[in-house]
């Protein structure tokens, strides 16, 4: 009987509210990256992000991201393997396309606050998204906290509350 085995394991939860919480086994092997890390603290009164023509140099595989990003207050201070961020009203939508893969998103935010310590994070968050996600690894689609991933990562959400198991 072939064995599987998975690479990496998300879980995520609603706690009410607005709130919710996530697991990721892959902060498991940042918090050796990060254990060392300065205190790092940053604020913004307003804010606006734009991200675009980035270049995969270590897989010299073309892509072509756009994002922009608009908001009003946001905090973030890390220290070793805690990171703690909030935010105020804001705004993005965004394309990212390369040899293998297509994504889209948009989304609107009232307010939310964030804290993870190594693979466990919590966050609030007052807000509404869609997006999607069609790939040579996958098709991924959300609307607001509930879809579906088939493909190399495969999971499934329901009004926030989802898990997802990375394949290989």
């Amino acid at each position: 009987m072939p064995k599987i085995m998975a690479k990496r394991i998300r879980a995520h939860a609603p706690m009410g509210g607005g709130v919710s919480g996530s697991f990721d086994s892959k902060g498991i092997k940042d918090m050796e990256k990060n254990r060392n890390r300065p205190f790092n603290a940053r604020g913004d009164a307003f804010y606006a992000e734009s991200r675009d023509n980035e270049f995969r140099y270590r897989t010299r595989k073309p892509m072509v991201k756009e994002s922009k990003g608009i908001g009003c207050g946001r905090a973030r201070a890390r220290l070793s393997v805690v990171e703690v961020e909030g935010r105020g009203p804001n705004a993005k939508a965004g394309v990212r396309v390369s040899s293998d893969s297509f994504e889209a998103f948009a989304g609107a935010e009232a307010y939310g606050a964030s804290a993870s310590a190594g693979p466990v994070k919590v966050s609030y968050s007052q807000g509404a998204n869609i997006g999607g996600r069609i790939g040579r690894d996958g098709v991924e689609a959300k609307v607001m906290g509930t879809g579906v991933s088939v493909g190399r990562k495969m999971g499934a959400s329901i009004a926030g509350f989802g898990l997802e198991v990375e394949l290989w």
